[in-house]
């Protein structure tokens, strides 16, 4: 009996194993939404923190757009407009967020835990993009 509990075990392990990529995707989805994936006019930018700093610390995007907010320091970090209208979530190291750029929305932005972080979008007209 004993024998028959680890067998049970060990499988249990394997499979658990082998839905962990998928557990992972669905927990970690993709950047890009799905309906927008093919439109020409949307871009995923991509902004990394790293000591202490948003790199680049000014990013131009269009309306539509999507900035990745990338973590790779060892501190935690976020992502946050001035107004505090929007925010990622804490980032811990290489973790990621993406933010959907809206036209409107606050374009100065800082990190909760290190308010002298601060970062700024430029949102360009669509039609030059």
């Amino acid at each position: 009996m004993q024998n028959k509990s680890r067998s049970v075990t060990r499988r249990s392990v394997l499979a658990m194993a082998a839905t962990a990529p998928a557990v992972a995707a669905v927990v970690h989805p993709v950047l890009t939404p799905p309906a927008r994936a093919h439109d020409p006019h949307v871009t995923t930018h991509l902004v990394e923190i790293e000591s202490l700093k948003f790199v680049p610390g000014e990013i131009t995007v269009a309306p539509g757009d999507s900035i990745v907010f990338v973590n790779r320091d060892f501190v935690p970090h976020t992502a946050t407009g001035a107004d505090d209208s929007w925010t990622t979530q804490t980032l811990n190291q290489d973790d990621d967020e993406a933010v959907l750029i809206e036209a409107g929305m606050t374009l100065d932005y800082y990190c909760v835990f290190h308010p002298n972080m601060k970062g700024r979008i430029r949102i360009i007209d669509p039609g030059r993009h």
